[in-house]
């Protein structure tokens, strides 16, 4: 073929010895740690190159794609969405971002969590402003594929602005 190439499908060869299409995902989630300094150095370099506001929404778009891959890759999913505050407690305790210490339903039908060690509000220090944008991101991703539905989630109080503790609110996305 002129000016392209053929992909040619073969049995693809995990480490494990198992095989497999290598266009097909595996299901077995692959990590890697990281310190939670990483977290403070994305917030200044992606606001060295995008500017503080552009930089925000990277981190967001970040959080959530990663909230979004890791619960996909868990093959967990919810049939109840009533049940989404109690996964994402569980959930977030294996992620490493931080504790809940609280998931209060809204009037409004939205969820208020409340963590009182956002591992990225106490990586950034105080720096009087609300920080939690990975976080953030990573609730309304985990919640979506959890559920099936679009979240978004908003940070109301942050460690970094001098709260006592990290609040967002999470709703469905309209």
């Amino acid at each position: 073929m002129k000016g392209g190439s053929t992909l040619l499908k073969k049995d693809h060869v995990t480490s494990e010895g198992l095989t497999g299409d290598p266009t097909v995902p595996d299901v077995r989630a692959s990590f890697f740690i990281v310190p939670t300094d990483i977290l403070e150095a994305l917030h200044q370099e992606f606001s060295a190159l995008a500017g503080e506001r552009s930089s925000s929404g990277i981190l967001y778009r970040t959080g959530y794609r990663c909230g979004q891959t890791v619960t996909a890759k868990m093959n967990f999913q919810l049939d109840d969405d009533g049940m989404l505050g109690d996964a994402l407690t569980n959930l977030w305790i294996e992620i490493g971002l931080g504790r809940i210490s609280s998931i209060i339903p809204t009037d409004e039908g939205a969820l208020k969590i409340v963590s009182e060690e956002s591992t990225e509000a106490r990586s950034m220090g105080i720096v009087r402003k609300k920080v939690c944008d990975i976080t953030t991101g990573y609730l309304a991703g985990t919640a979506s594929a959890l559920t099936g539905h679009d979240f978004v989630c908003e940070e109301t109080r942050c460690f970094s602005n001098g709260a006592e503790q990290c609040e967002y609110i999470l709703r469905r996305k309209v």
